[in-house]
């Protein structure tokens, strides 16, 4: 087997079980609130994780870059994923230490979600070096849509055949065997030892003289920072919103959830493969638009069926960040530093935001006492502010261009 269709097939069963755990803690709000733990204290903890995460990552590049250590990184956060699952379904189990099990879990959960994202991306690009590789992390981020829309099956298909406790610890177990399937088929992937980043070498000194890279990570990691503010949000909530307007169902709330974000699985592919026939900007702005559009029509309209169609529009397009986001970088940064662009891009513009995205949708739904719709209209004005920002990205970006050149 080729190395790329190596690295391909087994980074995305990583994305598989990366983003089985998306939906996770938007169901467990749900599930926590019914045996006593108030939604104000696992909001909380969302917004600790998710910021746990995005902090988390930024160390996870580092290592990445200095280190040839992707196989074992990646591993590693997916095993951390199965472990943390476990610890959050212990409060099913006992009532004697539940807020300390979720606590730990969460956090735990959050270091574990910092992994797979930026060193995925890079052991695609390291596979075939000089090739723009952004319609292999389209089809890369088709599996984790698909692990967004399976795994909250098969976790709600768990639960509610077995009891939240056995269901979630059957859940962890997914995550537990993946770690080691993962690990057994990208070992031997390495970065080539001539683009394995000196531990002496700063990213500055990688950069200096090219402000223009800078410029481009900056703008488009803000771009990504306020789409994030609103994407995290409806992540964490979408769940809860959707109990609530289906007459309090979970079975119902899981296959929403399960049939509409099957459109990413087509989505990524087709953004990515438009990542690299057209360029990253296009895609950026146009997945933004179609987002925007696509939650406004959801949010109008409280019919099941309309509700599913609009959600899953909305989807198809949102869920595009892999290809779109780290497609983008890879046309544009230096293959050296690319782990940690990436997880400056990622950890601060996407996992980071989503944490101050949390922030203010539980300032406005617990201390303002707003209801969710109203919150979700309000949130997704960040959605329309990151499209704007993202209208400034080729001022930079071909700067780089000319940089590069001279």
């Amino acid at each position: 087997m080729k190395s790329e269709v190596k690295a391909l097939v087994f980074t995305s069963i990583g994305h598989f079980a990366n983003d089985g755990t998306f939906l996770l803690f938007s169901a467990l709000i749900v599930f926590y609130s019914n045996i006593g733990i108030p939604v104000y204290f696992t909001g909380s903890l969302a917004v600790v994780y998710t910021l746990l995460s995005g902090v988390f990552a930024l160390y996870v590049g580092k290592l990445s870059d200095k280190h040839n250590k992707d196989p074992e990184l990646m591993s590693i956060g997916i095993l951390i994923m199965g472990i943390a699952v476990a610890l959050l379904a212990l409060p099913f189990y006992t009532s004697s230490a539940e807020y300390y099990a979720v606590t730990v879990g969460s956090l735990i959960l959050g270091i574990g979600q910092a992994f797979y994202h930026p060193i995925g991306a890079n052991i695609i690009r390291f596979s075939k070096p000089g090739r723009d590789m952004s319609d292999f992390l389209g089809i890369n981020g088709s599996f984790g849509s698909l692990g967004r829309s399976l795994l909250i099956l098969v976790f709600g298909a768990f639960v509610l055949s077995t009891g939240d406790f056995t269901g979630t610890m059957l859940y962890a177990l997914i995550f537990i065997v993946l770690s080691g399937v993962i690990y057994s088929g990208t070992y031997k992937i390495r970065k080539p030892e001539r683009r394995t980043h000196k531990p002496n070498q700063s990213m500055k000194s990688e950069l200096k003289g090219n402000a223009g890279v800078w410029g481009f990570i900056a703008i488009l990691t803000s771009s990504f920072f306020l789409r994030s503010m609103f994407l995290g949000s409806v992540s964490v909530y979408i769940f809860s919103y959707l109990d609530l307007i289906d007459a309090n169902s979970s079975a119902l709330s899981f296959i929403f959830l399960g049939v509409s974000l099957m459109t990413p699985v087509i989505g990524q592919p087709f953004f990515g493969y438009l990542t690299r026939k057209k360029g990253g900007f296009l895609t950026v702005v146009l997945t933004g638009v179609i987002s925007f559009v696509a939650f406004a029509g959801f949010l109008s309209t409280n019919m099941y069926y309309l509700d599913l169609i609009f959600y899953s529009i909305y989807a198809f397009a949102a869920y595009t960040g892999f290809p779109t986001l780290l497609g983008f970088i890879g046309q544009n940064v230096p293959a050296s530093v690319s782990a940690r662009a990436n997880t400056i891009a990622w950890g601060l513009g996407t996992t980071v935001g989503s944490s101050a995205g949390l922030g203010v949708f539980l300032l406005f739904y617990k201390v303002f006492n707003q209801s969710l719709h109203t919150v979700f209209i309000e949130i997704s004005l960040f959605l329309l502010a990151s499209i704007i920002i993202a209208l400034f990205i080729p001022a930079y970006s071909n700067r780089i261009v000319h940089e590069m050149e001279t």
